[in-house]
């Protein structure tokens, strides 16, 4: 669900990109990926702590398990692109979309 959820964010976001071509993205959609990365975050570690580590890696999700920590760490990684792109922008840079967030 909050893959889902995410995946239309980035849509929203790329939309509005695209027809607000030069303009600073609007805060708001960094706080809601920041959110989305968040909720699953906590969605993870409660499944880690519900099934063990052994029960997520040996279960019969394995490859959905394997998927979502492989998304975690990419949603962490580029939470923290996003959050330095943000301090930069904020200082005066020029800023920019994480290409990381465009491959996503």
């Amino acid at each position: 669900c909050v893959i889902i959820a995410n995946a239309a964010l980035v849509g929203v976001e790329i939309q509005w990109q695209a027809t607000n071509l030069g303009m600073s993205v609007p805060l708001s959609f960094f706080l809601m990926r920041q959110f989305c990365t968040l909720v699953f975050i906590v969605e993870f570690v409660l499944r880690l702590r519900a099934f063990g580590f052994g029960g997520l890696v040996c279960g019969h999700h394995v490859g959905w398990n394997v998927f979502d920590a492989i998304m975690m760490v990419t949603m962490v990684f580029e939470s923290t692109l996003d959050t330095l792109d943000q301090l930069i922008s904020s200082e005066g840079g020029t800023g920019g979309t994480s290409a990381l967030g465009q491959l996503r």
